[in-house]
């Protein structure tokens, strides 16, 4: 029916092992939008204590990886949208992310479960940030109910690490969820944050090449 779509890859450890594999075979069968999420381990839970677990080596590597067959397939005109290659790009083409784990805060998406329980976002349904119910309050009511402005002004902290990286504008801090568990009840260090640094050190100026075809194109 020609109708477009996203595959959604969660990066666990088997994925993070295979990815040329994993993306060849998206590549053969002409999946053209990719997204991949890191696997969480549940809230509260200490990182990386789980058989499907990314450790920080493990999710450079991939990432490095990954961007190597993006950047051959879209320098060869094969392109393929990887959904955080591409944000980065934007960003260094001068646009805001659309991405919202990529924009430094967080803003409400609003998800509505079965019963009509509403959260401000797919990582953090759970009671303590349930705004209310769909049936009860207006969407307005909602995004003010004291859960929703908790949950922005949480994302708000930076991490002092943060605060000297020279990738901290590209970077923002990432997705607060990955900024679990909280400190002092702000959010802490991105797990993944060495990763990502060794990510940046090595494919930044690849991603600033492409951001520069796209832009002529």
């Amino acid at each position: 029916y020609k109708v477009e779509y996203n595959i959604l890859t969660v990066v666990s450890k088997t994925v993070a092992k295979h990815i040329q594999k994993i993306f060849n075979f998206f590549k053969k069968n002409n999946f053209r939008y990719l997204q991949f999420i890191p696997c969480l381990d549940p809230l509260e839970a200490l990182p990386g204590q789980n058989i499907y677990s990314l450790t920080p080596d493990l999710f450079e590597e991939f990432l490095i990886r990954l961007f190597d067959l993006y950047y051959v397939s879209a320098i060869e005109n094969n392109y393929i949208s990887i959904r955080f290659f591409d944000n980065l790009i934007q960003m260094l083409m001068g646009h805001p992310p659309e991405s919202c784990g990529m924009s430094g805060i967080c803003v409400c998406q609003f998800v509505v479960e079965g019963n009509g329980n509403v959260y401000p976002c797919d990582f953090y349904c759970v009671d303590q940030y349930c705004m209310g119910n769909i049936r009860d309050l207006s969407i307005e009511e909602l995004f003010n109910t004291r859960q929703a402005q908790d949950f922005i002004k949480e994302s708000f902290h930076i991490n002092d690490a943060c605060k000297n990286c020279s990738f901290y504008q590209i970077c923002r801090g990432g997705c607060k969820r990955y900024r679990e568990p909280f400190v002092q009840e702000k959010p802490g260090l991105n797990i993944y944050c060495e990763s990502y640094k060794s990510f940046y050190k090595q494919c930044l100026p690849r991603l600033q090449h492409l951001a520069h075809l796209f832009n002529k194109a």
